[in-house]
């Protein structure tokens, strides 16, 4: 119990989502089109971003140059904090 309650001290503050690592802007700049085709683009990169498959901007422009399916990260393992920080807002709401 108090190791839950130290953690929950230290990732009070911690986002419980990340902001999105990329936007219609991006898309823009890279010369896709506005539509329904680049909001179905951005859902699914923001899903690969949230599950931990990609975690940087640079990821998610590669991602979408090269058409690739998915890049995975693994947040899990490289970032346990994140998944500590939504963990404690889980906590926080109930």
């Amino acid at each position: 119990a108090t190791f839950c309650e130290e953690q929950r001290a230290t990732y009070r503050d911690e986002p419980v989502l990340p902001p999105p690592l990329v936007t219609g802007r991006d898309l823009l700049a890279l010369g896709y089109a506005p539509g329904p085709d680049m909001g179905r683009m951005l859902a699914w990169l923001r899903d690969r971003q949230l599950d931990g498959e990609i975690s940087t901007p640079e990821e998610a422009a590669m991602a979408i140059e090269m058409g690739a399916f998915a890049v995975v990260v693994g947040h899990a393992i490289t970032r346990p904090e994140w998944i500590t920080s939504r963990f404690v807002a889980a906590l926080d709401a109930t």
